[in-house]
């Protein structure tokens, strides 16, 4: 599979096969959307992954397999923010510009010198309560070197000031599921999958990932939502019959 029309063309050709019929590309892509949703939430509820939550932190150890860590690896995601005046990272308010709107579990922390990209680490607290700790002479703890705490919604920074001038942070994290959207054009009875989509196009601009362990996945937890029913194990059997064809 390399491209949204080779996917289209593929689920199209199991649905005949299964005698479902003709499938649009709304019903292909809602689908999609929603096999995408169960797959996130599946790889994340295995048990090694869901770790019991610690001061409100999720566990970053979050794969304890291959398989789990390959699996979640297309929605692995990094992004340098800059905190807010008060040392303050949203990680779901829409309302402030120093948030990350897709966080879903956390994995690491880091300080980048923006100049260079050097990276540095900065030490992870999982809950508020050690706040008091560092505030002791045992513990010093200043703006250069700095830790951070979860607050609920929110990554604080201690002490709450603003990052040094010339660093931003980057979270790596685990991303929630974007919809996988295919974009067409239609032109009287003729739909035209487009494969390249512009950035620019909004809910259009996602393209699903075809790495080899998540499509096989992906398309088989899609098909439910159309009629079908088959296992990972028969899509990839059929794929490999039609891989020169679709």
């Amino acid at each position: 599979m390399q491209n949204v029309s080779d996917l289209y063309n593929f689920i199209n050709f199991i649905a005949d096969k299964n005698r479902r019929g003709y499938l649009s590309p709304e019903e292909i892509s809602q689908a999609l959307s929603s096999a995408q949703v169960d797959l996130w939430n599946y790889y994340w509820g295995l048990p090694q992954t869901a770790q019991s939550l610690k001061g409100g932190a999720p566990n970053p150890d979050y794969g304890s397999s291959q398989l789990t860590i390959d699996a979640l690896s297309p929605f692995r995601a990094r992004t340098q923010v800059t905190p807010g005046p008060d040392g303050i990272i949203y990680l779901y308010n829409n309302n402030v510009l120093y948030q990350i709107p897709d966080f879903g579990h956390f994995i690491g922390m880091f300080k980048i010198k923006t100049a260079t990209n050097e990276i540095s680490g900065i030490d992870q607290y999982l809950n508020s309560e050690i706040v008091e700790t560092l505030k002791s002479t045992l513990y010093p703890v200043t703006a250069d070197n700095q830790v951070f705490v979860f607050e609920n919604d929110l990554i604080q920074l201690y002490p709450r000031v603003q990052m040094p001038a010339g660093y931003k942070a980057e979270v790596h994290y685990i991303a929630l599921p974007n919809d996988v959207v295919i974009n067409y054009n239609v032109t009287g009875n003729t739909i035209t999958i487009i494969n390249n989509t512009n950035p620019n196009l909004g809910q259009y601009s996602v393209q699903p990932q075809f790495d080899s362990t998540y499509w096989v996945e992906l398309v088989a937890r899609a098909l439910p939502y159309v009629g079908v029913n088959l296992s990972a194990q028969e899509v990839q059997a059929l794929a490999n019959q039609q891989i020169q064809s679709v």
